[in-house]
């Protein structure tokens, strides 16, 4: 069980400002994430958080590997689990083989047994298995959860960041995956907090019991993380910056490039 000094943390990519992230962001306010890191933009559509994403504190960063060097070194995560969504009859206790397709850029498990192998070919393991929710495969320590929109899986750069994969095994419907990505993220979640011990948000009737508008108060070492986050931001857009605007020869000496 992990300890009520352990935080809970979000990863996801936001790869452009009109995306709507609101339904994720309320399930990430339920059950007590306080911060989320987006890999993109930082700012999204929040069409179904019903104010919950003013609870909740959102970083950026440009890129996945700035993103998890930030959640390790900064937050303290000792693990990364990545969220591969739900999948019709994959309840194995041995856990189920993860693969990826380059065609598709996602990485999502495969259907079948463990040693069920096509043509007699061997299948190399380059990820860690994914194992049934219910088996609760968790760690002591701040712990990240990665998840996409994609309800079928994970891009393949934030996949190879994870350390160990979850999914939510459901009922065979012709084959059909029926959980969306909040519905997967609430369920995950709610196991990993009831396994850790955690409280979840008081509520009345449908809305969760907060200050209307007011952002979670940090504490002193978190506010000097997001203003180390913040400075790491802007250094990356001052880079572009300078490379938008042809300004290289300047940066390395040569007064005779033109503003």
């Amino acid at each position: 069980m992990a300890s009520a000094l352990d935080e809970i943390f979000l990863l996801l990519e936001n790869p452009k400002k009109s995306n709507n992230l609101g339904p994720i962001l309320r399930c990430a306010a339920a059950f007590g994430i306080r911060t989320v890191v987006f890999v993109g933009y930082s700012k999204c559509a929040t069409d179904g958080s019903h104010g919950a994403a003013k609870h909740v504190n959102i970083v950026d960063f440009p890129t996945i590997d700035q993103a998890v060097a930030f959640l390790r070194e900064t937050c303290k995560c000792q693990s990364i689990v990545g969220m591969l969504g739900g999948s019709p009859i994959a309840y194995q206790s041995e856990g189920c083989i993860v693969r990826e397709d380059e065609e598709s850029n996602i990485v999502s498990i495969q259907e079948g047994k463990v040693n069920e192998h096509t043509n007699d070919q061997i299948v190399t393991e380059v990820y860690p298995r994914s194992y049934p929710i219910d088996a609760r495969p968790f760690q002591n320590g701040n712990c990240c959860f990665a998840l996409s929109k994609d309800w079928k899986g994970l891009p393949i750069l934030l996949a190879r960041c994870c350390d160990k994969f979850v999914h939510i095994p459901h009922s065979n419907i012709d084959q059909q995956y029926l959980l969306d990505t909040p519905s997967c993220m609430s369920i995950v979640l709610h196991h990993f907090t009831s396994w850790a011990g955690y409280n979840e948000r008081d509520y009345t009737g449908h809305k969760f019991e907060v200050q209307q508008g007011v952002k979670l108060a940090l504490r002193d070492d978190q506010e000097k993380t997001f203003a180390r986050a913040e400075k790491r931001r802007e250094n990356c857009q001052e880079e572009e910056d300078v490379a938008a605007n042809g300004l290289y020869g300047v940066v390395f000496g040569n007064t005779d490039v033109d503003y």
